[in-house]
């Protein structure tokens, strides 16, 4: 942007001044100006300014105030005390924030205030009216310095007549913009304290109905407690009568058995001591899943819970070897049940088993857990048969019930064995396991 303009295009366009320090609001100034059709100057202080004045005679002085090395007061006081320079109109940009910039103003005989931030509007409106008021000025000859007092300080105003008119009329138009704002944001407040007052309104309905909602829950809760606690009882009480049914009729089995003569009657005899002891194995089974509902899942070690399960084997005659990472697993009672039953079912099914082994490989997935023995295997074609409900003989619910207790966990088993003995994977997802050194007990 070039900083003179030769007279043809002077002449065309006013000219006006702009004193700012602070790059980004003077190309702000800059640009709505321009856009409005006046001609440009920019100076980034008062000393560059009155430099600028020296070569191109601007109509308009747009100054701020707190600037380096010459500040607005300075400047505008310079260009007034000037004859040659005092007909320039000055403008200070200000922030207004007391009534001794007003005096200050009067003091270095400014044209007018422009109160920051402006509208843009408002003062291009004010430059206009500055400009077109400047030759009015100008013919007025009549200027008699003051001097007042306020705040305790004497203050001299050399201001004339029209300055003063203007800055006091410039300043009342402030207050009635400030107060018309402050009217309007009155009254956007009161809006919002209505919205607000509509919403705590809502609000309350929601937190009523919430507490409603909460109570019918607590209601329901209590009601299935009570009913859950019935059926417990119902069903303590009907076990431990069928346990001592059961435990009358094995007696009465195990006399028929040991007096029976005739070969016929004690094969059905046999029979049925299998039958009844697949019983006895239910109904254990049955107190298991009982005693879960009761036990709250929780971290527990898996090393501890492996060694555990192994100690109810000690006298199987069967060597075990353990290979299990120091990590912790989010569960109950039922998962040694799992274990208990892989191992019992290698017992009974694998013959010739004398050796298991547990292992479990951790990865980012989870932990995997293989319980391996060296029996006789299950063949290929059955590997997927044996966890289907009432698969085989005397079996009872089985692998079946094991891979159905492992959903609970969002595990998987599936076997993987071959002709040298069976293998079982269980599959423990990541969100159920912790490193031990991670893990806080409650």
């Amino acid at each position: 942007m070039a900083d003179t303009r030769d007279k043809t295009q002077t002449e065309e366009k006013k000219i006006v001044l702009v004193v700012e320090d602070s790059k980004t609001q003077a190309e702000q100034l800059v640009f709505f100006l321009l856009d409005a059709g006046y001609q440009v100057m920019v100076a980034a202080n008062g000393v560059e300014a009155l430099k600028k004045v020296t070569e191109v005679r601007p109509d308009l002085i747009l100054t701020d105030i707190l600037m380096p090395a010459m500040d607005g007061y300075e400047l505008c006081r310079t260009i007034k005390t000037n004859p040659d320079t005092r007909p320039i109109p000055v403008i200070l940009l200000t922030q207004l924030k007391d009534p001794i910039d007003v005096i200050r103003g009067l003091e270095c005989e400014a044209d007018n205030f422009i109160m920051k931030p402006y509208d843009e509007q408002y003062l291009l409106n004010r430059i206009e009216i500055i400009i077109a008021n400047k030759y009015l000025q100008e013919g007025e000859t009549m200027q008699i310095g003051i001097e007042i007092i306020f705040a305790g300080k004497k203050y001299y105003i050399p201001s004339s007549r029209f300055q003063i008119l203007n800055i006091l009329l410039s300043t009342y138009e402030v207050a009635v913009r400030k107060n018309q704002e402050l009217q309007s944001l009155k009254e956007e407040l009161l809006i919002a304290n209505d919205q607000l007052s509509l919403i705590n309104r809502e609000l309350g309905d929601n937190v009523e109905e919430l507490a409603a909602e909460v109570a019918t829950r607590k209601k329901v809760e209590g009601e299935l407690r009570l009913a859950y606690d019935k059926i417990h009882l119902m069903s303590s009480v009907t076990r431990h009568d069928m346990f001592n049914t059961l435990t009358a009729l094995s007696g009465y089995h195990e006399i028929a058995y040991h007096e029976a003569t005739d070969p016929a009657f004690v094969r059905y005899v046999t029979k049925e001591r299998d039958q009844i002891g697949e019983l006895t194995r239910l109904f254990h089974e049955s107190s298991l899943f009982l005693k879960s509902a009761h036990s709250d899942m929780k971290w527990r070690p898996l090393p501890m819970i492996i060694q555990d399960i192994i100690s109810n084997f000690s006298g199987s005659g069967l060597t075990f070897t353990v290979d299990i990472p120091d990590i912790v697993v989010y569960s109950d009672c039922l998962l040694d049940h799992v274990f208990t039953n892989i191992i019992d079912n290698a017992i009974r099914h694998g013959r010739s088993v004398s050796s298991i082994l547990i292992r479990a490989v951790q990865s980012d997935t989870g932990v995997s857990i293989e319980i391996q023995d060296d029996g006789t295997g299950i063949l290929e074609n059955e590997r997927e048969a044996i966890f289907t409900r009432g698969y085989g003989k005397n079996t009872g619910l089985g692998l079946y019930l094991i891979r159905e207790i492992l959903k609970l966990y969002q595990g998987t088993i599936h076997e993987a064995g071959s002709s040298q003995g069976a293998r079982f994977v269980i599959d423990i997802p990541s969100d159920s396991i912790r490193n031990r050194t991670d893990w806080y007990p409650e």
